[in-house]
């Protein structure tokens, strides 16, 4: 009888450290969740480098159209010849507009999808953690002998030390 009861007790022990494990992979898979990872350092340096060639590219065109803009209003040629200058140069204003917008869209698209990749893999390595702790925590109540079920039966309740864990669904998770 008294080793039943130590073996209660010593189930119950190793059910709190398990509960506790879940609780911590909880809590990494919670900071996980919260946290940006960096991009590969080489390919961020890459995305700074092209990015700052980009914008000087843009800003030596942008200077270029204000040279340009200029030049029309100090111009003395006729009313047609200035018309067709003004839709050459209004023709390179959208271009420019494009290619910025364009450049600026594509590095965030890149950058987002580098991080949503590193999220995955975090988190299916904390999954993969919590179905080890959750199998071990399923091995353990099946091994548990069926005399010490008939004994917790007639033995006076003791309340549980640490509540049952709930998790919640990844979907709903900070």
């Amino acid at each position: 009888m008294e080793n039943l009861r130590r073996d209660l007790r010593h189930a119950q022990e190793e059910l709190a450290q398990m509960r506790h494990e879940l609780e911590e992979r909880n809590r990494q898979l919670r900071e996980l969740l919260r946290a940006l990872p960096f991009p590969d350092s080489e390919q961020f340096c890459r995305n700074i480098v092209d990015l700052c060639h980009e914008f000087h590219l843009c800003t030596t065109r942008t200077t270029e159209l204000d040279d340009r803009i200029k030049a029309l209003r100090r111009s003395t040629d006729t009313c047609q010849d200035r018309l067709h200058d003004i839709a050459f140069t209004e023709l390179s204003v959208e271009k420019l507009r494009v290619k910025i917008m364009s450049t600026t869209t594509e590095q965030n698209q890149q950058d987002s999808l580098e991080i949503q990749d590193q999220i995955r893999m975090a988190v299916s390595k904390v999954h993969s953690s919590l179905d080890s702790v959750l199998s071990a925590i399923n091995q353990h109540s099946r091994d548990k002998p069926a005399g010490s079920l008939q004994e917790d039966e007639t033995m006076e309740e003791s309340p549980c030390e640490d509540p049952p864990v709930q998790q919640e669904p990844i979907s709903q998770r900070p």
